[in-house]
């Protein structure tokens, strides 16, 4: 169903019930010429919307940063990482060779899929799917479900942290 007191031109929040279990599923873009803190507020005020629930967002960012796996690290992601930190975020993206972004003048790895704690532990399999896209962003692909045969090992719901040393 769609969240109507959180979604605009901007964003869509859906809300998902499976199982009587509740989660929220986000859309989002950030234009490139907009200051992305001004995200950071509408993540605030989805994470205000849903808290205690489950929520996985797919966002295309337009900020590049080496924790989601892309060659370089601007302004705009270090400032998406440090918040994404700071509200315990969790980043799926996987290493791949192909790129989230491309189009003539270039390719990068701007969009990026994040969940909470609540959902980490059943979101697996993520990829990226070339085919089939009309747009100039390749899909996402990933399971969520019970179906994860390592939750049980990996199911740590603390804060974690990721410190990439720069050589």
């Amino acid at each position: 169903m769609l969240v109507t007191q959180t979604s605009n031109e901007e964003r869509i929040v859906l809300e998902i019930i499976n199982e009587k279990i509740k989660s929220f599923a986000v859309s989002m873009y950030v234009y490139i010429e907009e200051q992305i803190e001004r995200s950071f507020t509408n993540i605030d005020k989805i994470l205000q919307f849903a808290k205690g629930y489950r929520i996985l967002i797919e966002a295309d960012r337009n900020s590049r940063f080496k924790t989601w796996h892309d060659k370089i690290t601007n302004s705009r992601g270090k400032l998406l990482e440090e918040y994404l930190s700071s509200r315990h975020f969790h980043i799926i993206n996987v290493q791949s060779e192909m790129c989230t972004f491309q189009n003539g003048r270039g390719s990068s790895k701007i969009d990026v899929t994040i969940t909470n704690n609540n959902i980490i532990a059943d979101v697996h399999e993520w990829e990226l799917r070339e085919k089939g896209s009309c747009s100039e962003h390749n899909y996402f692909k990933y399971k969520i479900g019970k179906a994860n045969k390592y939750k049980n090992k990996y199911n740590y719901q603390g804060i974690i942290y990721v410190v990439n040393e720069e050589k």
